[in-house]
């Protein structure tokens, strides 16, 4: 009795299988509430980038106006009016380089919330691939038949092996259709899916991120200045463009490499 009693308790073959389930299930369903949690954040900062950029616009069209309509009843003399206008050309001058600066670093941290919303879909499909492999593997020819006896009955074990029924991996299937304008089933993977929308949002925010630095270049080198980067940006717009794009996809492969060396998981 005590014998029997103690194999009883002990972790079965189909405890196995029933655990490998539950896991697999457990990272499919928390693939999105992880998601949502972290999609808080990149919502957060495009409001933030959003919010700024439009307060900057309102600014930049209704201030003119205001301008002109005060000049008009305090200019005396025209060499007051010239003295205004040089200094409301220098404010101007000074404003976009914070403004650029500001939007340049919102949308670094956009890139930096995109690159773990990757590194989190891609570890959780890691292990649910891995779990699915592991349960796919009783069904296999090349498992050992004492195995499957473990855990199917004997007619169950022999149309397994017959492939006669639908069993896990081989799912019967109805039609299909891949286009996006039919409502039938298609051949999708949604965990790809959730990782190709971080690959989307940080492709997105790096081009952004490479406008506002070619501006804060533009916007910070002073007018009296005649150094190698102010003649590059201004006079050849190509070799402007490309040398933002070099510096923002080093900046983004550098801090990747940073946080997969932070993230990564070796179990």
């Amino acid at each position: 009795m005590g014998k029997n009693g103690d194999s009883d308790k002990l972790f079965s073959l189909k405890d196995l299988y029933k655990e490998l389930f539950k896991c697999r299930d457990f990272e499919i369903d928390h693939l999105w509430q992880r998601s949502v949690f972290l999609g808080a954040f990149l919502l957060a900062v495009a409001a933030g980038y959003g919010t700024f950029v439009n307060e900057h616009i309102k600014a930049t069209f209704s201030a003119p106006a205001e301008k002109v309509a005060d000049c008009s009843v305090k200019i005396e003399s025209e060499q007051y009016e010239i003295e205004a206008v040089k200094t409301e050309n220098k404010d101007n001058d000074i404003l976009p380089k914070y403004f650029h600066g500001i939007c340049l670093g919102l949308a670094g941290l956009g890139i930096v919330f995109s690159q773990l919303w990757i590194m989190m879909a891609k570890g959780s499909k890691r292990w649910q691939e891995r779990f699915e492999e592991s349960i796919a593997f009783f069904y296999k020819k090349e498992t050992d038949t004492k195995i499957k006896k473990e855990l199917f009955e004997k007619k169950l074990t022999q149309k397994i092996s017959e492939k006669s029924i639908p069993y896990f991996g081989k799912l019967n299937e109805k039609e299909i259709k891949n286009s996006l304008l039919s409502t039938k089933g298609g051949e999708y993977s949604v965990s790809r899916i959730n990782i190709i929308i971080g690959q989307v949002s940080c492709l997105a925010w790096m081009i952004l991120a490479g406008i506002h630095f070619y501006n804060l270049i533009n916007s910070t080198n002073s007018k009296n200045s005649t150094n190698l980067t102010e003649s590059i940006y201004k006079n050849n717009l190509v070799i402007g463009i490309a040398v933002s794009a070099i510096c923002i996809v080093t900046y983004t492969c550098v801090l990747g490499r940073i946080l997969m060396i932070l993230a990564h998981s070796e179990d």
